[in-house]
């Protein structure tokens, strides 16, 4: 598909399977391709992490995909929107350009990588650039960000628990518990709850609201309570 198209940057959207709001979404819109049997979409825009309302209208429509942060791009295509989007980027990666291949590749990557301001190709790239198209994937698929993605892959059904460490349950289903301590967790009549304990801090919360752990983040560095991240 880039072959054929070099000019355009390739995402791979995921078919939404429930209204998650700490992903971001792509909107489509018309198609730009046909392959056989699937469709090659263009890119109308980007969505930040929606609401849950918001979340729940997008997985209802055709024409919102998750955004799973895979992209695909012809090497040379990509070196030019970091020329033209990230110059000093570019810059630094024309630098280590002569050094590919010898044996002072690694020290030449350390020394320059240092001066790199950090941006998500997201933020750098993807949005800035006008020639996006995407293949919408129904796949299964999770961006491990966060507490409830990973009760739901290494759970096998909705209502298992999920733990580590010592743990005793009476009449609760749904949970993650990852017990860091030598303390007994014991629950009763819990339902879809992340528990998470280590030595020096406990962390207890919804299931669906595991995305505001980031809130808490923020809250610990505000009050400079860093020890506790």
């Amino acid at each position: 598909m880039v072959a054929h198209n070099p000019a355009y940057s390739l995402l791979i959207g995921i078919r939404p399977s429930y209204p998650e709001t700490g992903y971001g979404y792509i909107k489509i819109n018309k198609v730009f391709q046909q392959l056989g049997d699937d469709e090659i979409f263009q890119v109308e825009k980007f969505v930040e992490k929606p609401d849950l309302s918001t979340a729940q209208k997008y997985v209802k429509r055709w024409d919102y995909l998750w955004n799973s942060g895979i992209f695909c791009w012809r090497v040379d295509h990509l070196l030019n929107l970091f020329k033209k989007f990230l110059p000093d980027q570019y810059r630094l990666l024309m630098r280590l350009q002569p050094f590919l291949g010898t044996p002072r590749a690694k020290s030449a990557m350390s020394k320059e990588f240092k001066k790199i301001k950090p941006i998500s190709i997201d933020y750098g790239i993807m949005e800035r650039t006008k020639k996006r198209i995407v293949i919408p994937a129904d796949v299964e698929w999770a961006d491990v960000g966060h507490w409830r993605t990973v009760k739901d892959i290494l759970s096998s059904s909705a209502t298992d628990n999920v733990v580590r460490g010592r743990h005793l349950a009476h009449d609760s289903a749904g949970n993650l518990i990852y017990n860091y301590t030598g303390r007994l967790i014991a629950t009763a009549g819990l339902r879809d709850t992340v528990i998470i304990d280590t030595d020096d801090c406990l962390l207890v919360c919804p299931k669906d609201r595991a995305q505001d752990v980031k809130k808490i983040v923020e809250q610990l560095e505000k009050k400079k309570m860093k020890k506790y991240l």
